[in-house]
């Protein structure tokens, strides 16, 4: 089924899917908004009571609720929404997969157990239960996930990220706050402030250019290498762990050098400082 409204700017589109998928395009030659709604595992019933309506700047997606049973599991649908740049969206589901191609001003997003994949937000905010986020280019961003895999690109505003048992990957950031309990956290690049805390995991920053690094494990081990001819302020300690460094001595960065501060802490893991 193939849904067609007339669209003036950027819209907002709300989508209640429950275990179904969603896929959002934004597209620079969308002089309309489109929709598409495909059956999946003998949904058809449910594609053809599926809503989707457009009011003002609002287009709304309503996935029917469906009863399967121990012998037959209930249909879904594929939904596919085409719309114009600038747009936003809200969506919820239960186990569904969610995706957004191209660049949204904004999207809230919860999922239970499938996966989100956005490639490209200004601001995001992601709860997720057990299944994998994707985020690619962000402005701020808050995920919130239970025990899934949460990836990010380049965040250039604030970013708070927390998930229970799953690992962290953040390619780049100036100002990131990650806590897993017991997953690992790896940052890229950072040129700002960034707080890591983890109960079981390993804490790793591949290459800090500036700013200050905050790091705590329990028992994981903390890891931070520090960019060529960015000088360093050394704070870190582990109980029963072994901290090292392989950078040298220096009384203090020069006039217009780099510095960045690094205060770790480790209970049980290893402490490592070295040139990234």
């Amino acid at each position: 089924m193939r849904y067609e409204f007339e669209t003036v700017g950027p819209i907002m589109v709300t989508a209640k899917l429950r275990g179904s998928n969603l896929t959002v395009i934004v597209s620079e030659d969308a002089p309309v908004a489109v929709v598409t709604v495909e059956p999946r595992r003998g949904g058809d019933d449910v594609a053809a009571r599926t809503r989707v309506e457009m009011s003002g700047n609002r287009l709304q997606i309503e996935v029917p609720k469906v009863t399967g049973s121990l012998f037959r599991q209930g249909g879904s649908v594929a939904i596919e929404a085409i719309v114009p740049p600038g747009s936003s969206l809200e969506a919820d589901s239960g186990s569904g997969e969610l995706r957004a191609q191209g660049a949204l001003l904004r999207a809230e997003v919860r999922n239970g157990s499938g996966g989100i994949d956005l490639e490209d937000v200004g601001e995001a905010r992601v709860t997720s239960g057990s299944g994998d986020v994707v985020l690619g280019d962000v402005d701020t961003a808050v995920v919130t996930s239970g025990s899934g895999d949460i990836r990010l690109g380049r965040a250039s505003g604030r970013t708070e990220i927390r998930t229970g048992s799953g690992d962290v990957l953040a390619e780049a950031g100036s100002d990131i706050t990650i806590g897993t309990g017991s997953g690992d956290a790896v940052v890229g690049s950072t040129t700002g402030r960034v707080r890591l805390s983890t109960g079981s995991g390993d804490l790793t920053i591949r290459t800090a250019v500036e700013g200050e690094i905050q790091a705590k494990s329990a028992s994981g081990d903390v890891t931070v290498g520090v960019a060529s001819g960015t000088a360093a302020l050394l704070d870190c300690s582990t109980v029963s762990g072994r901290v090292s460094s392989e950078l040298t001595t220096d009384a203090g960065p020069a006039d217009g050098e780099k510095g960045v501060v690094l205060r770790l802490r480790s209970v049980s893991g290893d402490v490592l400082v070295r040139r990234g």
